[in-house]
């Protein structure tokens, strides 16, 4: 199976608010992201990414890509991983001060996602 990553983020508006503010933290979400793709394609598995140190489990298929530099905002990029398919699906982007609400607004919108993928 190929890992593919869905162009269209659920959370563009968000994204890009947060990307003019922290553009250099959300190039680096991106990459990593980018590599953690590499890495699938390569063989490895969601639960072998997690020994990164930028990559972690939120529940609920929904993950976060972090990045950690000096001087930098710590910034989360949460992602909707469907195994079935290997599609990765950007979902949000924030910070500390924004986790609590970005990961129970994800897991929302998976929550809702499979009730109307179990409808068709």
């Amino acid at each position: 199976m190929m890992w593919y990553l869905d162009e269209d983020a659920i959370d563009k508006k968000g994204i890009a608010k947060y990307g003019k503010l922290h553009q250099k933290e959300v190039e680096l979400c991106f990459a990593n992201l980018d590599r953690l793709i590499t890495w699938l394609n390569s063989g490895m598995t969601l639960q072998q990414a997690m020994h990164s140190g930028f990559f972690s489990d939120e529940g609920e298929d929904v993950y976060r890509i972090g990045q950690q530099r000096k001087g930098m905002r710590e910034t989360r990029l949460y992602i909707f991983a469907r195994i079935t398919g290997g599609k990765v699906t950007v979902l949000t982007i924030g910070d500390k001060s924004t986790q609590k609400k970005d990961v129970r607004w994800c897991h929302q919108w998976v929550r809702e996602f499979k009730a109307k993928s179990q409808e068709t």
